[in-house]
């Protein structure tokens, strides 16, 4: 049965993508409520079903008769707006710093469909959708699991994007600055060149690897650093795991191929973020024995944020 639907902040890019998948959903929804705690959002025209539609200030009481709430945006900001939520609304968190203190971090294809009762999701608990860099490397390590996972530790390239559109308008700017050979390049979200470049992220995502651990359900030491690299969309993943049932590559591809949501790159040898725009899969490319460890592997994935 179709139900009140709200997205809180639905201008982030987040918003926006999430708005649009909800609307490819009709039958889910009778009701999409457009809401903002930012006072600059408020009244921001967009449209619903081809309806012209006007995002409201969140209110008490806005959330009353929802059904279910998608909080978008950073924790600091979304996070006064769940408490005190009523016991029908089904609050979803999509902020990449979320953390297992924050609710229950949710993968499609991992974890979501062993947590879907609708009685357990109505408890009150906080739902999360987590960092991109979660889901690429659950969903990789997910059809492995009962291979005896000892270790996996991942170095993930994000993207411009995850600093929302200043982000992606800031590359842009260096772009074109640095191909006009001019100096004069914005440095306001980044704080340095991002463009043709690679920087460390400013607050190193330390609690991903915890989040990852919890989604998969394993107590093996999992290690996820993030580094912000200087492309518009797109994750990118270099993943080095340790098995200890080690069943061979062969054995590992097969599992990858035939795992949903994954699928192996046309070109592992050139498999790059590029290649996976618009596309739902994670492109899974090379996989190489390491030698200086038995049972370890490094594989390279990618996946559009």
């Amino acid at each position: 049965m179709s139900q009140s639907f709200a997205i809180l902040h639905p201008t982030t890019l987040v918003g926006q993508e999430l708005k649009e998948r909800l609307e490819g959903e009709p039958e889910l929804w009778s009701e999409l409520k457009l809401l903002t705690a930012d006072p600059e959002e408020v009244g921001t025209l967009t449209e619903i079903r081809g309806a012209a539609a006007m995002v409201q200030a969140l209110e008490e009481g806005s959330l009353d008769s929802v059904g279910v709430a998608f909080f978008c945006g950073p924790l600091a900001t979304v996070g006064p707006a769940l408490k005190d939520l009523g016991a029908s609304v089904v609050p979803i968190l999509l902020a990449p710093e979320a953390g297992v203190g924050d609710g229950l971090p949710l993968v499609a294809g991992v974890n979501l469909e062993d947590s879907a009762d609708p009685a357990e999701l109505r408890s009150g608990r906080v739902l999360v959708s987590p960092h991109p860099a979660v889901v690429a490397a659950a969903r990789v390590l997910a059809p492995l699991g009962d291979l005896g996972l000892a270790r996996a530790v991942a170095t993930v390239i994000q993207p411009a994007s995850t600093r929302e559109q200043a982000g992606l308008d800031e590359l842009f700017e260096q772009t074109r600055a640095i191909l006009a050979f001019s100096s004069d390049q914005p440095k306001d979200v980044f704080r340095r060149q991002l463009a043709f470049n690679l920087l460390p992220v400013p607050n190193p995502a330390t609690h991903l690897g915890q989040v990852t651990a919890a989604v998969l359900g394993t107590e093996a030491p999992i290690a996820l650093q993030t580094v912000q690299g200087g492309v518009f969309h797109g994750v990118s993943l270099s993943l080095h795991l340790v098995l200890e049932d080690d069943p061979g590559a062969e054995e590992i591809r097969r599992r990858l191929d035939d795992a949903p949501g994954l699928a192996a790159g046309e070109d592992e040898e050139l498999l790059g973020p590029a290649e996976v725009a618009g596309r739902d899969e994670i492109l899974f490319g090379r996989l190489e024995r390491d030698p200086s460890t038995p049972g370890a592997y490094w594989l390279w994935a990618v996946m559009d944020n």
